[in-house]
């Protein structure tokens, strides 16, 4: 990334479509190459969410995506809780995303109103979504053992999901 703010990084997601779909893991690096952590790159969507308080029950090494269909590219990540941290508190704080303001943060293009949350199960994990007034825009988090998921896209999810181990 040129630099570490939202709009890099949602340019680096680019906005694409395509036939059948691609998931495409994205290394973010700073201009020396040194890689950026989730502490880093999660406070950019939302720091009122993504705290550092949150973020550093997470390992720093998170892998991000991007999930390209027939209507675009979407972002998604997958972190992993660090050994120790306490679980139940981590599914707690991350619930605050769901009365986040800035959720339209995690798309390139306009996504309209969130339409309220609900629950949800995708490949066998329970999760969490809002669907968006822009048809086929949504945002899904769910938790697969230790690891977070969320995706702005449900069948990015999907796919997520099924290649995790």
């Amino acid at each position: 990334l040129p630099e570490l703010s939202l709009a890099a990084l949602q340019q680096a997601f680019g906005m694409n479509t395509a036939e059948v779909s691609i998931l495409r893991e994205l290394v973010f690096k700073d201009t020396t190459g040194s890689l950026y952590t989730v502490g880093e790159l999660l406070p950019l969507f939302d720091p009122e969410v993504f705290t550092a308080t949150l973020t550093e029950k997470l390992n720093p090494d998170a892998s991000f995506f991007t999930y390209t269909d027939s209507g675009g590219t979407w972002f998604a990540v997958v972190a992993r809780a660090k050994d120790g941290a306490p679980l139940a508190a981590l599914k707690a704080e991350i619930q605050g995303v769901e009365s986040s303001t800035r959720l339209s943060n995690f798309f390139s293009g306009n996504a309209g109103t969130p339409q309220g949350w609900k629950s949800g199960q995708a490949a066998g994990i329970e999760n969490r979504y809002t669907i968006f007034s822009t048809p086929g825009v949504a945002l899904n988090y769910g938790w697969a053992g230790e690891k977070l998921i969320i995706s702005a896209s449900y069948n990015g999810f999907k796919d997520i999901v099924g290649r995790l181990e």
